[in-house]
């Protein structure tokens, strides 16, 4: 299954693969691709170029950098930038 939420905005070259989970108010630059069974919170910005591996969890309102590759789960609030799983800031909170 695939699930998407409400009122988020894809960019050209976004692909969200097989039993992925997308909540609501999410937006992603050209060039975001999801392996399967990904689950992605609520308002997520994402940059361009990114890559999440399978499994992967990102929590609301996270940020991710252009050109990140996401490898492992990301805290709700986390900033992610664009050095594979390398997070800048602490979740905001």
């Amino acid at each position: 299954y695939k699930r998407q939420g409400d009122n988020n905005l894809f960019s050209a070259y976004v692909n969200i693969d097989h039993h992925n989970v997308v909540g609501d108010h999410c937006t992603f630059g050209p060039m975001v691709a999801t392996s399967g069974t990904v689950r992605i919170g609520s308002r997520v910005q994402f940059g361009a170029g990114i890559v999440i591996e399978p499994y992967v969890q990102v929590g609301d309102e996270a940020r991710i950098a252009s050109g990140a590759v996401i490898t492992r789960d990301i805290a709700s609030r986390a900033t992610v930038k664009a050095r594979p799983g390398s997070v800048v800031r602490p979740p905001r909170g």
